[in-house]
């Protein structure tokens, strides 16, 4: 790839590059990352392409639009909402935290990763100590299963952020300049968060993720030498200025609606996008939901305990539940606790928040009257209910053949 380098003035270190040069220089960039959804496509000369074959992806360009987010602060009418961005890998070692930096070391000259507070109180203290920090973005990385909290979507929805100083009496009140970024795998994201976050797939389809072969290596020390840098900002200074050359079309004019709630920012981000020829970072492509993944779950559950029962019906009781969950993966975002002698201990809120949803798929026979029915195969059906009161309660599944009358 062959790129003009036309360097402007010592205070403005960027190459004065044409929209093709700037949108190929992004494509070469992220050629070799594994957007789970490219396809081959042709671009006219209004879209930044000259009529060849490029490949494009709804992701690739969620990916521009995370690094137009920082980049383009500036020209966002004061108080507009920003989205956040979810990097999300069906494997380790696929690139969505290298993707995450990309969109922030080149405005920011750093990264800083955060471990993810499922404790809504501790979240709040960390954001409440970037803001006084007057931090450009929080970025959680590597956050595995439910993704959901009121104090992040209250986050991306408040043009001011008022808390409390860590240690004092005195309260503060600051602009939110914050731009969200989550990495994670398999992520369960909850419908409201899925609303104000754009969503980047990544699939990696090497069972051995070692056996990735990549030719372009990109990695901090790369994304901290200065030419790297000076290229990627100018790339993205040329989008912006061929954009404004065009009498700022917004995402609107392409056809593409911005998200409820954030409109401001989804006609300059996404017009931005579109006008380069990435196509729309704007669709809307939900991650699992959390009420899907639950009925899931369950049914893996459910045919675990068929398979150790001795008989036609199994009896269990809650910790032998929770055991059997926490040896399948399974409800991993709700089953916080520590191993303790061989078994799975929870702790007392996740006790009572596991118990409240399990008994919504088996009821109490003592107080419903009746267990629920999973379909089990063509002629047989498995009941799944409990039965006792506290520490007594015992969960069963039992099999029965299919009542073509009742059964349905």
């Amino acid at each position: 790839m062959t790129i003009r380098k036309t360097q402007t003035t010592a205070e403005c270190p960027y190459y004065e590059w044409t929209l093709k040069e700037s949108t190929d220089y992004i494509r070469w960039l992220l050629r070799e990352f594994p957007f789970a959804d490219w396809k081959e496509e042709v671009l006219s000369d209004e879209e930044g392409g000259d009529g060849t074959v490029v490949r494009q992806s709804r992701s690739q360009a969620v990916q521009v639009a995370a690094m137009l987010s920082l980049f383009c602060v500036g020209i966002l009418p004061k108080g507009s909402n920003r989205m956040g961005l979810i990097y999300n890998a069906n494997s380790q070692r696929s690139g969505k935290t290298l993707l995450a930096k990309l969109a922030i070391m080149p405005n920011c000259n750093s990264f800083k990763g955060q471990p993810w507070k499922s404790n809504e109180e501790e979240l709040n203290k960390l954001i409440d100590a970037e803001m006084i920090s007057g931090s450009e973005y929080i970025c959680f990385d590597n956050v595995r299963g439910y993704l959901g909290s009121q104090t992040l979507e209250g986050l991306m929805t408040s043009p001011e952020w008022t808390g409390r100083v860590l240690g004092k009496t005195q309260m503060f009140q600051v602009p939110n300049r914050m731009t969200l970024f989550v990495t994670g795998n398999d992520c369960i994201v909850s419908p409201d968060m899925g609303h104000r976050c754009l969503i980047c797939d990544l699939f990696v389809e090497q069972g051995d993720v070692q056996e990735r072969q990549v030719e372009n290596l990109i990695d901090e020390p790369w994304l901290m030498e200065r030419e790297n840098r000076i290229c990627i900002l100018s790339a993205l200074w040329g989008m912006v200025r061929s954009w404004v050359k065009a009498g700022k079309p917004m995402a609107s004019s392409f056809g593409f609606k911005p998200r409820l709630g954030f409109e401001r920012w989804g006609e300059i981000v996404g017009g931005i996008v579109a006008h380069a020829g990435f196509g729309n970072a704007l669709e809307k492509v939900m991650l699992e939901q959390a009420g899907d993944s639950e009925e899931r779950n369950i049914r893996k559950l459910i045919d675990r305990l068929v398979a150790q029962a001795l008989s036609e019906r199994g009896e269990y009781s809650f910790q032998e539940v929770v055991d059997n969950c926490h040896d399948d993966g399974l409800f991993d975002w709700m089953l916080d606790g520590r191993d303790v002698e061989g078994s799975y201990k929870l702790t007392a809120k996740a006790r009572s928040t596991f118990g409240l949803m399990l008994g919504r798929y088996a009821p109490n026979v003592d107080t419903a009257g009746k267990p629920r029915l999973y379909r089990k195969d063509a002629e047989n059906v498995v009941l799944f209910g409990c039965s006792g009161q506290g520490r007594h309660r015992i969960y069963f599944v039992e099999i029965r053949k299919v009542n073509p009358k009742t059964d349905v």
